[in-house]
């Protein structure tokens, strides 16, 4: 049963679907908590059931929906609720949606591990790192340069959105690290809603790489997140840097996928 979230107990059902320690639990939350200010009311939430117990959350944004889950969902009527939706682009945990996909008239197209923080308590001794809170443009351009397909995922507008309603609702800061009053490094913890922190947006410029600024950010975010109780996680950008990740004291819990419509 997928109902639509339009009521006080239906919110309460999807609260305690996305309470969990997980990148897209994080992630979804974080836009249910700013969705009241995005203009047009794009965000639409649905809480999937078995029998009374909630056990799947969807949140669509135009053809694009998220799908975050506790484990256990039969998938014959999302498959048919998604057809019916008309997605062409479906995210979410990589064994639930390879198991969605095909009925749901989708293919997984990408993958890349989702990863969680597991080490000790650090110290956000940076007082270098600080953060952004202007000069978004040059921010912008420092990373769209040294990111490969970042200038891909959206231009300067939607970003700078994104960024500003979340920042609205205290569930995302953008740290920079700055030479001769430019960016060089940077980092951010986008979705810093419940119980989870996610790290994301990490890049230093290529003629700053191997001083290990990029390991120093990534440890003051961990320490960033903790101060506030919260489970660092990431979705790790390529295999290349599971290893990277790993000895900062991540490991891998599961993939972070994307299924594209057939045609597409």
């Amino acid at each position: 049963m997928i109902r639509f979230v339009d009521s006080p107990a239906r919110q309460a059902d999807l609260e305690k679907v996305l309470a969990g320690e997980d990148l897209i639990h994080a992630c979804m939350l974080s836009s249910y908590y700013n969705g009241s200010r995005r203009v047009g009311k794009d965000l639409r939430f649905w809480v999937c059931y078995e029998g009374e117990e909630p056990r799947a959350a969807l949140l669509s944004i135009y053809d694009e929906v998220l799908l975050c889950d506790r484990g256990l969902v039969k998938t014959d009527e999302l498959e048919e609720f998604l057809r019916f939706l008309g997605c062409e682009v479906l995210c979410g945990r990589g064994l639930l949606l390879r198991r969605l996909a095909p009925g749901a008239g989708l293919r997984v197209d990408e993958l890349a591990p989702a990863m969680v923080y597991r080490g000790g308590a650090l110290t956000a001794d940076e007082p270098a790192f600080l953060p952004v809170e202007e000069n978004f443009s040059g921010l912008y351009r420092m990373i769209g340069e040294n990111y490969d397909h970042f200038f891909d995922c959206g231009g300067y507008e939607g970003w700078l959105a994104d960024y500003r309603f979340k920042r609205l609702d205290g569930v995302c800061q953008i740290y920079a690290y700055c030479e001769n009053g430019a960016p060089v490094a940077t980092g951010a913890l986008t979705c810093a809603s419940g119980r989870c922190a996610d790290l994301g947006g990490i890049v230093v410029r290529r003629d700053h790489r191997g001083r290990g600024l990029g390991q120093r950010m990534v440890r003051f975010l961990i320490a960033r997140a903790q101060e506030h109780r919260r489970l660092p996680v990431l979705c790790c950008a390529g295999e290349e840097l599971l290893g990277y990740y790993r000895g900062l004291g991540f490991e891998q819990y599961d993939e972070w996928a994307c299924a594209l419509a057939q045609n597409t």
